[in-house]
């Protein structure tokens, strides 16, 4: 028997089948604007792939079964009526001539991930990977192995903006935030959007007497003007009612979809470059979130009531006094001296749990900085959770924090509201899970604690809290000697452990 194949590829889907023909990378994200062709180019690709190398298993995944019928396996029968033949519906499972099996599974909630914990399956493919939880991916991406000679597993998960795992996808893909272990490993991104989809427009190309071929030969941005000007599907887009899903499903934006918390919060707007002089004589101040991730940061208020955060410091499964000292090395790189620091209250309870200290985590920080930097050190306080008009202080810290990321811009473009809060390049981890917060439904005044990483921004509040009110700048610190020479002479540690901790810095730095 002679089976059809012939499968027309549009370019971001050849781009996916050659990365699929190569043994690197491993893991392969296709996300973007919806209407991309993402999911047909997944199935279509992944039953191609089981073809060219018998004796593979493969997944297609999607979060419920109505939607797996519906997008995979009703249209890959369609497409290859034949391939019935082939299924067992009980166990949904096609057997191929060649020894390769493609298996349709689905999980709604965590605990249903767990019978495909363990498994082998040379290829999967997630699709609307923004549905799963991280778990349920990191599950399926433990099973994507293969004991076939000289095969190289393949992980393909497709998605728009937004979902649970919205923080996460962004990250490793987008924001390209990898371990070593996914550098080896190879994860690559392709960037999908609507007028990549020659489908939506072919009516109109008939009738103009365009071929496909010349579609594509068009600039990214002449087709872009064609697929807006000429697609009912763009159309359909525009007219959503709220205007964070027309940013995350036609344009493909990153930084906002619905559901998100911060909706305001723009790259290309609130982010700043390092280099930007912010004048000494500014009133700084510093914040903690503490726990086993500790986030400080710190930054300043112009005169112009504008709050900048300078600087972050990301710290896992560390003790107080190491969390300190990176703190301190830091702030003397920077030449931070004397810095006020409004820190979690939990940091001033007693801290038993550590054998031989019944001090708080707050006392052995505030020791191991004046350790440190003599009568530069800085000083911790806690954090003031007054209530202001019988509002919780988590909900009054939100809507400062919206209120000095605001903005709005007139027909023209330009800003007829600016914001006044921005951050700059260096604090990474700020950048990236910001945007990925969203309300948590029983409360929409408040962020949903189990979706993305909101340590940092309980850091970046504190501060927006501590210096929202208006202050003059302050007059620069006078010092009547180079509080380095200081350092170098009064610091009651041996050299070689300051030299230690000086190389333990610097990787630290360099991680986060």
């Amino acid at each position: 028997m002679i089976f059809n194949l012939d499968i027309e590829l549009q370019p971001k889907q050849s781009l996916l089948a050659e990365n699929l023909n190569e043994s690197f990378p491993g893991v392969i994200g296709f996300g973007g604007a919806k209407g991309g062709a993402k999911s047909h180019a997944m199935r279509t690709l992944i039953n191609l792939h089981l073809w060219e190398y018998p004796g593979t298993n493969g997944l297609i995944f999607r979060k419920t079964y109505s939607e797996l019928l519906e997008n995979h396996i009703m249209r890959l029968f369609r497409d290859y009526p034949y391939m019935r033949e082939w299924y067992i519906k009980n166990d949904k499972i096609i057997e191929y001539p060649n020894g390769s099996t493609l298996r349709f599974g689905f999980a709604e909630y965590d605990s249903d991930i767990e019978p495909f914990n363990g498994k082998e399956y040379g290829i999967i493919g997630i699709d609307q990977a923004e549905q799963l939880s991280q778990y349920m991916i990191a599950i399926l991406k433990g099973s994507n192995r293969s004991t076939v000679p000289g095969y190289a597993p393949k992980f393909i998960l497709t998605f728009n903006p937004g979902g649970i795992s919205h923080a996460f996808l962004k990250t490793k893909f987008v924001d390209r935030n990898l371990t070593d272990g996914e550098r080896k490993e190879g994860w690559m991104f392709i960037q999908s959007h609507g007028w990549d989809n020659v489908e939506w427009v072919t009516n109109s190309l008939i009738e103009e007497k365009v071929s496909k071929k010349e579609y594509y030969e068009w600039t990214d941005l002449e087709r872009k003007e064609y697929f807006l000007k000429n697609a009912p599907y763009a159309q359909n887009l525009m007219s959503l009612p709220d205007d964070d899903l027309v940013e995350a499903y036609l344009w493909g934006r990153w930084d906002v979809f619905s559901g998100q918390f911060f909706t305001k919060f723009r790259q290309d707007t609130h982010v700043v470059p390092d280099s930007l002089y912010l004048d000494e004589r500014y009133e700084r101040r510093g914040s903690i979130d503490y726990g086993s991730t500790t986030v400080f940061n710190y930054g300043c208020r112009s005169p112009n009531g504008s709050i900048y955060i300078e600087n972050e410091c990301y710290t896992e499964d560390m003790t107080p006094s190491e969390r300190a000292s990176v703190i301190a090395t830091m702030l003397m790189q920077n030449k931070i001296w004397k810095l006020l620091i409004y820190a979690d209250t939990d940091m001033f309870s007693d801290f038993r749990n550590y054998t031989g200290a019944e001090k708080s985590p707050a006392q052995i920080m505030n020791e191991v900085f004046t350790n440190m930097m003599g009568p530069m050190a800085p000083t911790l306080i806690p954090v003031s959770k007054k209530s202001e008009d019988a509002r919780k202080y988590r909900v009054l810290c939100n809507e400062a924090f919206k209120e000095y990321l605001n903005w709005k811009k007139n027909p023209d473009g330009e800003f007829s509201l600016t914001p006044r809060l921005f951050m700059k390049e260096r604090c990474v981890k700020l950048i990236t899970t910001l945007p990925g917060l969203v309300y948590d439904k029983k409360n929409r005044s408040d962020i949903d604690p189990a979706v993305g990483n909101d340590h940092p921004y309980d850091a970046a509040k504190y501060l927006v809290m501590s210096l929202r009110e208006q202050r003059r700048p302050g007059e620069a610190i006078t010092i009547e000697e180079d509080p380095t020479q200081w350092l170098i002479h009064n610091v009651l540690i041996p050299q070689q452990r300051r030299l230690k901790l000086a190389e333990k810095t610097s990787r630290t730095f360099m991680q986060y």
